[in-house]
């Protein structure tokens, strides 16, 4: 053997020890010291394998935090091995390096080029070649790679049962086991990305866990293979698997950084792996130490990250700023969401799939920021994105779920602002593709469609608004119910989903009128409370449907509690939404609407005169076009006829009714709004008929009301007070014409708002009690005015017994005091001076006795107290009888219809 063959060999050994070293230590000193020797060999012997060797070198000093001339240096010694001997192991060796080129170089060519030369490898390859595994897994990791380029799902579908035959025939002892398993892991977590199936999710948590079980401690791979299990262990905590430990998690993750030196070319993955777990434990335990690491571990990852990678980061970076934006409302996070998801965006290659899922979160962004400033153009924006995100989107699943559930979200607002038509079908339109769009319909249903269903529900009840389909609200309340009921205790978007079925069920309320949606929707309101902090900018949100809810029941039940909370729990809501807000229109009505009733409660002027404050402001703030803007001005009218009466000008009736022709001009026909704005608008003809005294003014009233009931459902729960208005109207025209068939129809519609109302509307059960009473009266029909007061007083007692304070009681005695004035002078026009007696005294017995009872004392004992003033009011009540006889002979109060 010659001389220069003896060194030679030893030099070969030697680069090999080098090798072997950097294996165990993954350190870049060692991978120099191979492509330094390497070199030097090719330099005395250019054979293909020597070649390939130092291809292999170039790729291991790449991979420690070499420069990227590494890289091309590495695909042109593999080419020059391949142009010498087309072998398969050298195929697959050249295949590698050009994926990798694909990646970190984005040489147009190079992925392609990989797929060629790996097809022939392993088509040319033995099926005994120990090598032919490998080069099956790396065909699969480039058909994986053709897959993130192009979004053909045939290509991952392949890339995956490629590296599962592989791990299914590679043997216990075979050195790159761990290799096999932690590619088939990544490849099952990209099929997961991509369709949400959790059973892929768990295959690739299993081969990353095998994949850390069979790599030695020490190994340089360790610490990425550490990150991908806690990546895929992320995912199952995110999709809301039970049984993951997150702060074991962040443990996992962290020491999968701290195994890192830092120059590693995955370096930065692990970096975000870790933050993204941080986000996660802020999201389950808003620590804001997590978050705020998870920013800045963000950014350190991002400095050195390759181009490639930039887009990841910046997308998981908004999505943290998001996260703190919804819990703690500071707008400056959801401006940098904006920006960073947007940075995602421009980074990303566009129409591959990772374009379209940080599109989602670009969206989202968007989106919420709308929801706070109001702005137009970012829903123009987000509508724009939604298609092209949609041709970008490989799958029939979950992917394209969310982006038609963004395009239907877009188009809604947009609705809402504006009130297009159009806008509104192509909401319902998008949102009924997601779920029919490609999502699985075995076994329970996933995270992505529950939100679908959430959003269709949503829509479907805003759909109702204009519509008054019976069948959409129906299917908008079942929809949430089962949203709701299929979502994990601790879901983000729980709440959201609870405070959307508590609006549906009120909508329904007011529609139908069944009490036990109003009691469901009251409890709704309390489980998204309990699920939530007082600062949380969800709490703001629904704010106002909390009292909204209690309002109803205040008109229901007459709780006058309910009334004080209402105005309150609105004004504070008001206070907490920016001026910019579309919904601050919606809540300034929704107050100027509490007002106004606790007005017509109270009689106090400066709640009406903030009422109307509050319905100027809402319309200042509304579209000319939008669907809201006739609801807004039916209670501006409102506010005006109440202001009419107080100071008779006429000015003021005669805007009233131009603010109705308005509203009922730009709303539907259909609409579930119009039975009640038409009305009011018979409040305001009655109003111009007292001016006028003209026979047809009250004749359009008349017919007016008429058609209100007619196309009213029969479940509403205003029917009340219409049909006790229409009975007062009626009782007019009979004074004045003398028709039989009039005076019939009042005493019929009378005794209906009576009798109905006693179960949906005790206020106007009172107040219709109070307008029967006094029309019986006024035409001297007194057992037909002991009914009424009958109706009445049982009535203003259920009152007085739902009250829980005694200032509230007395409100309402005082609302019921004609009424027993009214029915004590019926008791004496009936000679029946001791219930006479028993109706003056009634209510102010019922407070008293309530002081004794809650005291336990008697007579004796309370004059004991010192409280002698009690005792005597109590025992000399009856004597106020003495003064009602200068009452007999006054007539009733002058006839009155109320608005709704």
């Amino acid at each position: 053997m010659s001389t220069d063959a003896i060194d030679l060999a030893a030099m070969i050994r030697r680069a090999d020890e080098a090798r072997d070293a950097y294996a165990r230590t993954g350190r870049w000193q060692d991978a120099d010291d191979a492509v330094h020797r390497w070199e030097a060999i090719v330099a005395i012997e250019g054979a293909a394998d020597y070649h390939d060797e130092l291809g292999n070198a170039l790729m291991d000093r790449h991979d420690s935090g070499g420069e990227a001339s590494d890289l091309r240096r590495a695909r042109t010694a593999y080419e020059t091995a391949v142009d010498l001997d087309r072998h398969p192991a050298l195929l697959n060796n050249l295949g590698n390096c050009l994926r990798q080129c694909h990646h970190d170089l984005r040489e147009p060519d190079a992925l392609d080029a990989a797929f060629e030369v790996l097809t022939e490898a392993a088509a040319e390859m033995p099926d005994a070649d120990d090598d032919l595994l490998l080069c099956q897994d790396n065909l699969a990791l480039t058909r994986a790679d053709r897959f993130a380029r192009s979004g053909d799902a045939e290509e991952l579908r392949a890339a995956l049962a490629l590296h599962e035959q592989v791990v299914a025939h590679v043997g216990p002892t075979n050195p790159n086991l761990a290799l096999f398993l932690n590619n088939l892991g990544a490849c099952a977590q990209e099929m997961f990305s991509q369709t949400k199936d959790l059973d892929v999710l768990r295959r690739a948590e299993w081969a990353f866990a095998c994949a850390v079980d069979e790599t030695p401690p020490g190994s340089p791979e360790l610490a990425m293979r550490l990150a991908n299990l806690a990546s895929a262990r992320h995912d199952l905590l995110a999709a809301g698997v039970p049984g993951i430990d997150v702060d074991a998690l962040v443990e996992c993750a962290e020491f999968a950084v701290e195994l890192s030196t830092g120059t590693e070319s995955d370096w930065p993955r692990r970096v975000r792996v870790l933050a993204d777990v941080l986000v996660e434990r802020y999201r389950l335990s808003t620590a804001g130490s997590d978050l705020d690491r998870a920013l800045e571990l963000y950014a350190r990852g991002a400095a050195a990250a390759k181009s490639a990678e930039q887009a990841a980061f910046a997308n998981n970076c908004a999505i943290a700023h998001l996260q703190r934006f919804e819990l703690s409302g500071v707008s400056g996070e959801l401006d940098e969401a904006v920006a960073q998801s947007r940075r995602a965006l421009e980074v990303a290659e566009p129409g591959t799939p990772a374009w379209s899922l940080y599109a989602g979160t670009f969206m989202t962004a968007l989106i919420t920021r709308y929801e706070q400033y109001g702005e137009l153009a970012d829903l123009a924006i987000v509508i724009e994105t939604a298609q092209s995100a949609l041709d970008a989107t490989p799958f029939e699943g979950w992917a394209r779920v969310r982006r038609l559930r963004s395009l239907g979200a877009a188009y809604g607002f947009r609705f809402d602002a504006i009130g297009d038509p159009a806008d509104l079908a192509h909401s319902v339109e998008a949102f009924e593709l997601a779920i029919s769009g490609g999502l699985e319909t075995r076994g329970e249903p996933g995270v992505d469609e529950i939100g679908a269903r959430h959003d269709l529900s949503v829509m479907l009840r805003d759909r109702f608004r204009h519509s008054g389909d019976r069948a959409d609200i129906d299917r908008a309340v079942d929809g949430l119910r089962d949203a709701a009921a299929h979502m994990a205790p601790d879901a983000a978007s729980l709440p959201r989903c609870l405070g959307n079925l508590a609006r549906a069920l009120e909508a329904r309320y007011r529609h139908i009128g069944d009490p036990q949606d109003l009691a469901d929707g009251l409890s709704v309101l309390g489980r998204l409370l309990a699920l939530t902090a007082e600062e949380a900018p969800i709490r703001v949100e629904y704010r106002g449907d909390h009292a909204s809810l209690l309002q109803g029941r205040f008109e229901r039940e007459g709780t006058s509690l309910d009334l004080d909370q209402a105005v309150a729990l609105y004004r504070q809501a008001v206070s907490e939404t920016p001026a910019t807000a579309p919904a601050r229109a919606g809540l300034l009505n929704s107050l100027g609407n509490c007002l106004w009733v606790r007005y017509g409660h109270l009689g106090r002027l400066d709640d009406l005169v903030r009422a109307e404050e509050a319905f100027r402001s809402a319309l200042a703030q509304t579209a000319a076009t939008c669907p809201d803007r006739p609801i807004y001005l039916d209670n501006l009218a409102t506010c005006r006829i109440d202001h009419y009466r107080d100071e008779r000008d006429p000015a003021l009736l005669a805007s009233a009714l131009a603010a109705y022709h308005d509203a009922l001009a730009e709303l539907p026909d259909t609409a579930p709004d119009c039975p009640r704005i038409e009305a009011n608008h018979a409040t305001a003809l009655w109003e111009r008929w007292a001016l006028s005294n003209r026979p047809e003014d009250l004749d359009a009233v008349i017919d007016t009301l008429h058609t209100v009931l007619s196309i009213a459902p029969d479940t509403n729960v205003a029917r009340v007070r219409w049909s006790s208005n229409l009975a007062v109207a009626l009782e007019r025209r009979y004074r004045l014409t003398g028709a039989p068939d009039d005076l019939t129809a009042a005493r019929e519609l009378h005794r209906t708002a009576c009798v109905e109302g006693a179960d949906t509307d005790l206020a106007w059960s009172l107040q219709g009690a109070r307008n029967w009473g006094r029309a019986a009266m006024t035409r001297e029909q007194w057992a037909e005015a002991a009914e009424a007061h009958g109706h009445g007083r049982a009535t203003a007692r259920r009152l007085f017994l739902l009250q829980h304070g005694r200032q509230h009681k007395e409100d309402w005695l005082r609302q019921a005091t004609g009424l027993a004035i009214d029915a004590v002078v019926t008791d004496l026009r009936l000679g029946r001076p001791a219930d006479a007696v028993s109706a003056l005294e009634e209510g102010r017995a019922q407070v008293l006795s309530e002081v004794l009872a809650r005291d336990a004392l008697d007579l004796d004992a309370l004059a004991a107290a010192g409280r002698e003033d009690l005792v005597l009011r109590y025992r000399t009540s009856v004597e106020a009888l003495s003064h009602l006889e200068d009452r007999v002979s006054r007539s009733p109060h002058a006839d009155h219809i109320g608005t709704s």
